[in-house]
């Protein structure tokens, strides 16, 4: 695959992720994307860490549940 390629993994994740509620879009782009800390996350949403560690992984389990049934 070249880089013009596009990545269908990716795309089928973008577009699931795409569905999810604007909050957990948000998390996923900050600590998946932007490479913040669940730490750094907590402090800007206001919210302790271990909420922003459960919401995480919610996410994850949510995204490879639809990418699986997609497949």
């Amino acid at each position: 695959m070249t880089a013009e390629e596009p990545d269908p993994q990716k795309e089928l994740l973008y577009e699931k992720l795409s569905v999810l509620p604007e909050e957990d879009q948000d998390l996923y782009r900050l600590y998946y994307t932007e490479g913040y800390s669940q730490e750094e996350i907590a402090e800007m949403k206001g919210v302790s860490q271990n909420t922003v560690s459960k919401k995480l992984r919610r996410i994850k389990k949510q995204l490879t549940e639809m990418c699986r049934k997609a497949v």
